[in-house]
């Protein structure tokens, strides 16, 4: 399922919007998800282009304890089908609106991560989030550089009774 919806411009062509915008119009959402169990997704680690609305597989491989190790309570939590950890790029939100740079990064991250979970939702999975983590181990995880990405949320898309997989 695609995060977007189309529209027909004066042009006549097809534009994509997204349904969770990220302030600024500056890209500054990543998402990297850790795929086991949804069978239209590929399996194993991506991170989402939005140049191509597509998931880009990338290695190496993440282990579900090491994600479970830097969120307290995710030992608690179902088995997921997929992790979906949200970042943003803060030193580029910052670069345009300074001092409200975190305000607004930490906002976009909470949009995106409810639109998932409404998503999800539509699609038969329950999502299990949280905001509380630390940190320099989900960067370690991800491989990201500590000034440019911060880590936003981490969700975990679990079945919903009787939904699909």
């Amino acid at each position: 399922a695609h995060a977007r919806q189309h529209r027909h411009g004066p042009s006549g062509w097809r534009q994509g919007q997204r349904v969770t915008p990220p302030g600024g119009g500056l890209t500054s959402q990543t998402l990297y998800v850790r795929n086991t169990g949804i069978a239209a997704l590929p399996s194993g680690r991506s991170s989402f282009n939005p140049a191509l609305a597509a998931l880009e597989r990338l290695r190496p491989e993440v282990d579900r304890t090491a994600i479970d190790a830097a969120v307290p309570g995710a030992e608690n939590a179902p088995e997921p089908l997929a992790i979906i950890i949200g970042t943003g790029a803060l030193a580029r939100v910052e670069s345009k609106y300074a001092h409200k740079g975190y305000r607004y990064t930490s906002l976009d991250g909470g949009v995106v991560a409810q639109s998932l979970s409404d998503m999800g939702a539509l699609l038969g999975f329950e999502a299990w989030f949280s905001a509380a983590f630390d940190d320099a181990a989900i960067r370690d995880l991800l491989d990201i550089p500590t000034n440019a990405e911060i880590p936003l949320f981490v969700l975990y898309l679990v079945p919903a009774p009787g939904g699909a997989r």
